[in-house]
């Protein structure tokens, strides 16, 4: 095989495989199958929305949309804690008990 050959493969290769070469990107389906995604992305672009209102806001609006957006994020971390309980989402490091204390002789 010569080494043009080579290079011609390689790029037919690379254009059968680059995004839009035939293929349709996939897309998210409509309905997500856990109703906890549909419910996350709810929670997400209310977040996006305060956020938004609060970097375009300025002076007092904007202490205002800061309470806005902490108050959200409190409310979500609440949900959370109380639909999965307390803990959910933290990554627990066992902790070492102490040592057994040794009997007396």
């Amino acid at each position: 095989m010569t080494k043009g050959s080579r290079l011609a493969i390689a790029l037919a290769l690379v254009g059968a495989f680059s995004p839009g070469a035939g293929a349709e990107e996939a897309k998210p389906p409509a309905q997500p199958v856990n109703p906890r995604i549909a419910v996350m992305r709810e929670q997400e672009k209310k977040l996006d929305d305060l956020m938004t209102k609060m970097n375009e806001a300025k002076g007092e609006a904007k202490v205002d949309a800061i309470a806005a957006v902490l108050n959200e994020l409190m409310a979500q971390r609440k949900e959370v804690l109380r639909t999965r309980g307390a803990g959910a989402g933290m990554m627990r490091v066992p902790r070492a008990r102490p040592p057994e204390p040794k009997p007396a002789q």
